[in-house]
């Protein structure tokens, strides 16, 4: 008795082990898409995809592009095939396949709920696995100033919820981001921004594709008073901005805020951020600052409102922002830098797509070439 369930345990082990080695058909891949959520400068890495995997839901318009990997290295992709079942709410195209990964383009297209198939071949009824996502459009455009995404700091305090000040003449970008109904939905490149009066206030939609993928606007006021943007999503209504001109004389003091350093290592690349304020202490936006590392022996060039530097442990130095008789200063562990500005947002491309791939290698090499020789030479 005792030897028949030993033979019978050991058959189902045996049968269980067989079945793991072979998986289940249907669930042999897993999915990532290559949207970002995480604000830290570093490229979409299909290799190292990150652990969240699918962003649904996607807002309506976006294109995104999906991956699904294998799950076991007994089987290749080089011939799957991933087909929607509802193309009209998110059609595919742009399909590519290697050994262990088949990516396609996602259209979302219109509200609804698609289901992806990847198959092991066109025209084969074998699944490796599949993705349920969902499109939806969106209740509200979310506005965010994207000086503390430049500085890795809490963006709370810089959500848009009334008038934005932006001194005349000057550019402030804002980060948008979309929800339905307290959902946020994924995805960028669907937001048409229109002035309501532009020669007083000028307002362009900007994508950036390197290092992250954002949506965002950048506005320039022209003339005194409030001005009115209208945003729209595959041409509905999502809400309106108010855009106040400052004059310069109403900057009554300025602020500094640093990026934490203390988890930083020698040669990370930090900043700090400069901003202005009214006399009620709300925000100013678009103020270009001046720079000074004290007792470097050189001025900083340029005007605007991020300074950047390479984190130095071993240097100690104060670092000071002017305009219009204010005065901030911020000590940091640096022996040199550079002006920059948080309207320098990357790699952009216009509404008919995103930066080809050739384009992008050749940015990040010069970026990196200009790192390594500001800290082989200080120039």
């Amino acid at each position: 008795m005792r030897r028949d369930r030993r033979w019978t345990l050991l058959a189902a082990v045996a049968a269980g082990a067989a079945l793991g080695l072979a998986g289940c058909a249907e669930d042999q891949v897993h999915f990532h898409d290559d949207i970002d959520l995480v604000f830290d400068f570093e490229p979409f890495n299909p290799a190292k995809p990150p652990p969240d995997e699918l962003h649904s839901p996607y807002v309506a318009g976006a294109v995104f592009r999906m991956y699904a990997f294998r799950d076991h290295d007994r089987m290749d992709l080089w011939s799957a095939w991933a087909e929607s079942d509802n193309p009209t709410v998110l059609d595919i195209g742009g399909r590519e396949n290697t050994e262990s990964m088949h990516s396609f383009d996602c259209y979302a297209d219109a509200p609804g709920v698609a289901e992806i198939t990847v198959y092991r071949r066109e025209g084969s009824r074998t699944v490796w696995g599949r993705a349920q996502v969902e499109v939806l459009f969106p209740d509200e455009a979310r506005l965010t100033f994207a000086g503390p995404l430049f500085i890795d700091a809490p963006t709370a305090e810089f959500v848009v919820d009334g008038p934005v000040s932006v001194l005349r003449d000057g550019t402030a970008s804002f980060l948008v981001e979309y929800f339905r109904d307290g959902r946020k939905l994924s995805g960028n490149d669907v937001l048409t921004a229109q002035s309501r009066d532009p020669d007083a206030l000028e307002v362009r939609v900007v994508q950036t594709y390197l290092f992250e993928d954002r949506e965002w606007i950048q506005v320039t006021p022209r003339q005194a008073g409030d001005h009115v943007i209208d945003l729209f999503v595959a041409g509905r209504p999502v809400g309106v901005v108010t855009v106040r001109t400052v004059e310069p004389e109403d900057v009554a003091f300025i602020e500094l805020r640093a990026e934490r350093d203390k988890a930083a290592k020698e040669g990370d690349i930090l900043a700090v951020w400069a901003l202005g304020y009214d006399d009620a202490g709300n925000p100013i936006y678009g103020i270009e600052f001046d720079w000074d590392l004290v007792g470097n022996w050189r001025p900083e060039s340029g005007q605007g409102d991020l300074f950047k530097y390479v984190y130095e442990r071993r240097e100690d130095a104060t670092l000071e922002a002017t305009y219009r008789g204010h005065e901030q200063r911020v000590h940091i562990h640096a022996d040199d830098g550079w002006v920059s500005s948080t309207n320098d947002l990357g790699c952009t491309a216009g509404r008919s797509g995103r930066a080809g791939p050739g384009s992008l290698l050749l940015a990040a090499m010069a970026a990196w070439v200009l790192v390594r020789r500001r800290r082989a030479t200080g120039a």
